[in-house]
């Protein structure tokens, strides 16, 4: 059985940032990285930090996408 908390520094090293840069997300107020305290021990749900973090997925485009549309856009200046 695959368990649903994880401490910092595992987590840390799954999602390959910094305990220091977690820990200051945990500050941040605007961030509001999900967290559970027990003491002086940080724990982490696993679904939690997934989901925070899908907040911040960037959606890159496919590089023809990017060729076709710089294409059809010089076209356009051409013809005016």
């Amino acid at each position: 059985m695959d368990k649903d908390y994880i401490g910092l520094q595992e987590l840390s090293e799954r999602i390959s940032l910094s305990k220091r840069t977690i820990r200051s997300w945990i500050q941040d107020p605007t961030k509001r990285f999900p967290c559970i305290r027990v003491g002086q021990k940080l724990l982490f749900k696993k679904r939690d930090v997934e989901q925070f973090l899908d907040r911040f997925s960037v959606q890159v485009p496919e590089i023809g996408e990017v060729v076709e549309n710089i294409l059809s856009e010089m076209k356009g200046e051409k013809s005016r």
